[in-house]
């Protein structure tokens, strides 16, 4: 399992450093040679659909989710955590 989710975090950095790639080419695309890339805008969207949908799975399977326990604190709600168990 750990394999997986370290290739799941090459994965992810891959995608990012690719979308920067491809954003900081149409910037300078549109800016410097005034020709924007067609296909950059939607394969964007989709490599950041990507992104979040894994993230958000190795978020889950760490735990490092952002709580609003400011709305329990709020509300002086008390609730056990402990009972939440790992993937």
């Amino acid at each position: 399992m750990d394999k997986i989710n370290q290739f799941l975090k090459m994965f992810l950095g891959t995608l990012l450093a690719l979308s920067l790639i491809i954003l900081t080419w149409q910037i300078i695309a549109r800016a410097v040679f005034n020709e924007p890339l067609t296909w950059s805008t939607e394969l964007l969207r989709y490599l950041l659909v990507w992104m979040t949908f894994i993230g958000a799975g190795l978020a889950i399977r760490y735990q490092k989710l952002i709580r609003l326990e400011f709305l329990f604190s709020l509300f002086k709600l008390s609730i056990d955590f402990s009972a939440v168990t790992p993937l």
